[in-house]
């Protein structure tokens, strides 16, 4: 564990440092060693699915896939028979061990805040919650999985997502020439994704886009309203469902906080579940009022994942809330 823990010191490096200071933690023995040895482990838990996954394939047995990389082997194995190289297994799992802690650690951060300073979201979060899973219980990953059961909850979390910009962007190789904006980029060149942007395309900024670039061009999904497109609001993910009921919409409007197409990150909805059980669990229990203005500031910080740099709340039973006390 202390090995991990140094490595992941690596997050807390501004995000414009962070090429200087790998290259020279990449020289410090230290760094190597501890580097070295989780990799180490990765590559034999990924020789352990291979052959779990061949003995499967010619035994013709039962799936026993227990983790994420038995899933992604077995899949492989099924479809191209072991396509992936160590390399790139081995990269999307240190992705996966090391991103994938940090970047939800900070929504949720961002969530918190978010939920103190809209009480009215609280309630309803609450109402739903209640309405589905009673109180005094736990609830599973399962209960929470479901947008149709929770929708508000789940346009909750996909509004902290688009709000808090965690990952600042994304890098991809293009594999052929293209044309960007009116600008032609030919192959080969890193193009640099920013998913806040996204995030916040509403009407005028993709006018703009559209004027500087391909006038033809359709927008896939809905633009967000100009007017509150800054706002925390977790209702502009809801539209009206055939009984009249609320139901969650993606095509509302842009929001790609995990990326796109096949490159995409691939622990996504494990993100989503662990977010959203987390702010459910945290919703039953407690009402979060805002703190004093001092330890409430809106101040960001930009290291590997964007956090806000100061996270309190007041937690208040919700007897009390109902009470007024």
């Amino acid at each position: 564990m202390q090995h991990m823990e140094r490595i992941s010191t690596l997050f807390n490096t501004p995000t414009f440092l962070l090429r200087p200071v790998l290259f020279f933690l990449k020289r410090s023995s230290s760094f190597r060693r501890d580097d070295e040895l989780i990799r180490d482990v990765v590559r034999s838990r990924i020789e352990q699915a291979k052959k779990r996954a061949i003995n499967v394939n010619e035994t013709g047995g039962s799936e026993i896939a227990d983790c994420i990389l038995d899933l992604i082997v077995e899949k492989d194995m099924k479809e191209t028979g072991l396509s992936y190289k160590e390399d790139e297994l081995l990269g999307e799992m240190m992705d996966y061990l090391f991103a994938g802690s940090d970047t939800t650690a900070s929504a949720l951060s961002f969530g918190v805040k978010f939920l103190s300073k809209h009480p009215s979201v609280q309630i309803k979060l609450h109402e739903e919650l209640v309405s589905n899973f009673g109180t005094n219980r736990l609830i599973s990953y399962d209960e929470v999985g479901s947008a149709e059961k929770t929708p508000y909850l789940e346009a909750v979390a996909n509004e902290i997502l688009r709000l808090a910009q965690v990952g600042a962007g994304m890098t991809r190789e293009l594999l052929e020439d293209m044309v960007i904006l009116g600008k032609h980029v030919p192959k080969g060149t890193e193009v640099l994704f920013l998913t806040g942007f996204a995030g916040r395309l509403a009407t005028k900024s993709w006018g703009a886009a559209k004027a500087r670039g391909s006038p033809s061009f359709k927008p896939s999904k809905g633009l967000w309203d100009d007017e509150d497109v800054e706002e925390f609001k977790p209702e502009r993910w809801l539209i009206d469902g055939p009984d009249g009921q609320k139901v969650f919409s993606s095509k509302q409007g842009y929001s790609v906080p995990f990326g796109l197409g096949p490159k995409s990150c691939f622990g996504q909805k494990l993100a989503m579940l662990e977010l959203k059980m987390i702010l459910a669990t945290i919703s039953l229990a407690f009402f979060l009022n805002e703190v004093p203005a001092e330890l409430n500031t809106s101040e960001l910080v930009q290291k590997l994942t964007r956090k806000p740099a100061e996270c309190y709340v007041s937690l208040v039973d919700w007897e009390d809330v109902k009470h007024g006390r």
